[in-house]
């Protein structure tokens, strides 16, 4: 099986905006996510799907940032960051109202991929 057939249209989106730090990246992480897209041949570009993932991964981080303040953080007993330190499950059903356009297999792994670039790198 080709590495093209793996890739999701919103998971490739997502993968690069979680690089996105500042509003001036912007045109260059859409061009980024241009380039993939034709790779890949997962269709075209469509702004409006971007800004909605956007949306999710800015929410994300924000949850991302509170730690301890976050309702879904629950530190594990290790030293060190884990991926099992949140809740990723319930941040799955919480999310999943507030963007009906992704599915939850897809946000499953987005927040999950959040999580680990985020919180435990």
């Amino acid at each position: 099986m080709s590495k093209k057939a793996n890739q999701s249209y919103d998971f490739l989106i997502f993968q690069e905006l979680i690089y996105e730090y500042a509003p001036v990246m912007q045109a260059e992480t859409e061009a980024k996510i241009k380039r993939r897209l034709k790779y890949y041949n997962l269709g075209p570009y469509r702004q409006e799907r971007v800004d909605h993932i956007r949306m999710l991964r800015n929410e994300l981080a924000n949850e991302i940032k509170l730690l301890t303040r976050s309702k879904y953080y629950n530190k594990t007993p290790s030293v060190y960051a884990k991926m099992e330190d949140f809740d990723v499950s319930q941040m799955v059903i919480d999310y999943t109202p507030n963007y009906p356009l992704l599915s939850s297999a897809d946000l499953r792994e987005m927040i999950g991929w959040g999580v680990y670039m985020l919180y435990t790198r």
